[in-house]
């Protein structure tokens, strides 16, 4: 397993060689830039910035994990959905700050945003709640199958719909695209992976520095468009300004905002030399160190990016 940290602030500066630095041979990852939650063997596991790994005890046969702000929802395989709050003072995370939420059905994915969870029950049906409150189904989407959350709500249907909204809306909008099999959010930015093997982007910012290609004049930067350059793309995962995707081959791409966009005292002060690399950079662009490594699974951790390969 591998690591690229504040991949968020160094994204024109990649190292040439990633990181494995908890040596752990997981099954599903998550968190953010301070936290890193493990799903191994069915125990769930986390470590801070320090290195340290430690096992939430009390918990088994964990299936899927979902963390943001301070909130880390567990699925295990039965259904359980079990809900962690700590303290950004603390970071600790143990049964005195779990609970576990009760649904009328099974639950087989969970979802965590930045203001409410969610939660994806046997046949389709979802469900929300915040903080300590009682899920409340939410029945403007029908059959869900995958959820993700950013600025907008997005639901990929068992049709292949997907379907977009903005928290506590009552309309959600059905987007122009179809056959979609997993979709993805960064916080403005969103992805969807076609059948075919396509990706689609569009966004809820008129900055088109996140979408893998360049919009046209009068383009509207929220309706899906296919990225051009990518092709027999098997995943897709964002962090809150990039996104990756792997190729059928194992290879990864990644694009997004850069070191440059955030610093303009940076570079060599050419105002034009830093578009440019600006705009070479919001391409996808093949990750040259992993050329010669299988890449088999990615996973977005806000500012930093995983990758398990198998050589």
């Amino acid at each position: 397993m591998y690591l690229w940290n504040n991949l968020g602030y160094e994204l024109n500066d990649l190292p040439a060689e990633p990181t494995d630095p908890f040596k752990l041979n997981a099954n599903y990852v998550c968190g953010d830039n301070y936290l890193f939650f493990f799903i191994k063997d069915g125990k769930l596991l986390y470590s801070t910035t320090s290195n340290e790994i430690v096992e939430i005890e009390g918990l088994s046969n964990i299936v899927e994990i979902s963390y943001k702000n301070l909130v880390l929802l567990a699925l295990d395989e039965s259904g359980k959905v079990f809900q962690f709050q700590c303290t950004s003072e603390t970071l600790v995370f143990n049964k005195e700050n779990m609970k576990l939420v009760k649904f009328p059905l099974k639950i087989i994915h969970v979802k965590r945003g930045m203001e409410a969870n969610f939660a994806i029950a046997e046949g389709g049906d979802l469900y929300q709640w915040v903080s300590n409150s009682q899920p409340v189904r939410v029945d403007i989407v029908p059959r869900v199958v995958s959820i993700e959350i950013g600025e907008k709500i997005i639901a990929l249907t068992v049709t292949g719909n997907v379907y977009s909204w903005y928290l506590n809306s009552e309309y959600p909008d059905v987007l122009p695209i179809s056959r979609i099999v997993a979709i993805s959010a960064g916080s403005r930015h969103y992805l969807a992976l076609s059948d075919s093997g396509h990706v689609y982007s569009w966004s809820t910012d008129d900055d088109d520095s996140l979408l893998g290609f360049k919009l046209q004049p009068n383009e509207e930067f929220s309706i899906p468009r296919k990225i051009p350059t990518l092709t027999n793309i098997k995943s897709i995962t964002s962090g809150d300004d990039y996104s990756l995707a792997l190729t059928g081959d194992g290879y990864v791409y990644y694009w997004g905002k850069g070191y440059y966009y955030y610093n303009d005292e940076e570079g060599d002060g050419d105002e034009e030399d830093n578009e440019s690399e600006n705009e070479q950079e919001n391409m996808p662009t093949l990750y040259a160190p992993l050329k010669n490594k299988i890449v088999s699974k990615i996973f977005f951790l806000r500012y930093s990016y995983w990758c398990y390969c198998n050589r």
